[in-house]
């Protein structure tokens, strides 16, 4: 951790895995840059390389999502107090009830329960977290106590906001609103007591027992009142589920979104691009007409013939020296450049950064020695590759942030972090891996016997990002085979 950035990475599916990057907003600072490198070692004996993996296919198989940090809120923050996330929707409501026309009053009304939502999401998660690294059981057991009693509050509480006076009186589809609040919710709400219940299952704690019960009865209490209120958001047994995913999904996207960062992805350097492209074209012209001029000093008499042997000549020059100066400016124009430039804006279309990616594949001589050391490669390793060069992607990400543009999106919440989300789909490089199923051999009662064995690739992965110029290298190895993304490993690295 590098002052207050973090990253953490995931398995997202069998085919990707997640980073995500937390990133601070230094408000008392004009702009605030961000620089992330990532350097992905290939397998030595995998065969993949730069012909088989371009920009493209790199870009079309990563995902990118940046939103602001959902504000920090213990659970009983979300209800307690003037300021609570709970007592500013139930404002929002109020006023709404009395101007449901105006506009202002309609976005605030939105707001307040997509924003509430997303606070109560990440308090959820961020008290399980907290909750599963306490080490003792009984200690453990009371937290968790304490976080059923306060979930089932705040479910109260909300609920309570529908019988407001005068609730009834608005439209349908403000009414649906609420709705959705109430619907996702239970389901955010379902999802982390199971994943509480899980926790204190694996402690097999008696005297967890009763608490163990009251999280089943929740639970099921949280499916009848889904059920009672019309909500199709209920797991069933023996059923695809399909109508649950499909409108958790939905919901999750809906109330989120307050949150979101919109983007808009331009070309980086395509000007200078087009620019060097009709250089070499102009230089390419001018020598072309220098070779016909000179030729003609040595034709005195005029022959078509000699006229028509130096047009040629002088044409082969030029569509030559067109095609290597253009790929020499090019190339000379994407070192020096970024692949692409992102627009970041808010939710008012109002400009607060940007983000600037590039992708290439890196020559040995290129990676940096700190990398290098990072890297630490083993004897097998060394072996393996022994003449020839370990295939290395390398990506690079440079975020600028402008401090101004955020301290005014949030007057009333403290929004003191950007969340940089990038999933990388590795199916491409699993098409080329072997089968890993394999028939080993052992001694057995009869002389020997055959057990199943599974083979797998390792890639290693060094991130490096910081700000400032100041930065920290984190080393990850990630285990996988056809079948999909096995496990992900840390890897102790000397700063």
């Amino acid at each position: 951790m590098l002052g207050s950035v973090r990253e953490r990475i995931t398995i997202r599916d069998k085919n990707q895995f997640e980073i995500k990057y937390t990133y601070p907003l230094q408000l008392d600072q004009e702009n605030t840059e961000y620089v992330v490198e990532t350097f992905i070692f290939l397998p030595t004996n995998l065969p993949f390389n730069s012909k088989d993996y371009r920009k493209e296919n790199f870009y079309r198989d990563n995902t990118a999502y940046i939103r602001f940090k959902t504000p920090a809120f213990m659970l009983p923050e979300i209800i307690c107090g003037n300021d609570s996330p709970l007592a500013k929707t139930h404002a929002a409501i109020s006023r709404l009830i009395e101007t449901p026309e105006e506009p202002e009053a309609v976005e605030n009304y939105n707001y307040r329960l997509r924003m509430f939502c997303s606070i109560l999401k990440s308090a959820l998660r961020d008290e399980v977290e907290r909750i599963e690294n306490i080490h003792d059981p009984l200690l453990r057991g009371e937290e968790a106590i304490m976080m059923v009693d306060s979930l089932s509050r705040i479910q109260d509480e909300l609920r309570l906001l529908h019988d407001i006076p005068g609730f009834n009186t608005l439209d349908s589809e403000k009414r649906a609103m609420f709705s959705f609040s109430d619907e996702y919710t239970g389901i955010v709400a379902e999802h982390h007591l199971f994943k509480l219940l899980k926790l204190l299952n694996r402690d097999n704690q008696a005297e967890q027992a009763e608490l163990r019960s009251r999280i089943v009865e929740q639970i099921e209490a949280g499916n009848s009142y889904r059920f009672s209120a019309g909500y199709p958001t209920i797991v069933r047994e023996n059923s695809t589920n399909e109508t649950f995913i499909y409108r958790m999904r939905m919901l999750k996207k809906i109330m989120g979104s307050i949150l979101y960062i919109r983007t808009e992805n331009i070309d980086d350097g395509k000007w200078a691009e087009q620019f060097a492209i009709n250089i070499a074209a102009g230089l390419a012209m001018a020598l072309a007409t220098v070779v016909l001029l000179f030729a003609q000093t040595f034709n005195q008499s005029g022959l078509g013939w000699w006229v028509i042997f130096t047009a040629v000549v002088a044409y082969i020059i030029r569509e030559r020296m067109k095609e290597s100066s253009r790929s020499f400016f090019v190339e000379w124009i994407r070192s020096h450049y970024y692949d692409y430039k992102t627009i970041l804006r808010d939710d008012l279309d109002r400009k607060i950064g940007e983000s600037k990616s590039f992708m290439s594949f890196l020559k040995q001589s290129k990676i940096p020695r700190k990398i290098q050391a990072a890297r630490d490669k083993d004897l097998i390793s060394t072996l393996l590759s022994d003449g020839y060069d370990e295939e290395v992607i390398y990506a690079k990400k440079r975020i600028t942030i402008h401090n101004d543009s955020c301290r005014t999106i949030w007057s009333d919440f403290k929004v003191d972090g950007i969340n940089d989300i990038v999933r990388y789909n590795m199916s491409a490089f699993m098409k080329k891996m072997n089968q890993p199923e394999r028939d080993l051999f052992i001694l057995g009662d009869n002389g020997w016997k055959t057990v199943e064995g599974t083979g797998v690739y390792h890639f290693n992965m060094i991130l490096r990002y910081g700000m400032g110029g100041n930065s920290e290298i984190h080393k990850f190895r990630l285990i996988m085979n056809r079948n999909g993304i096995q496990r992900i490993i840390e890897v102790p690295v000397k700063q």
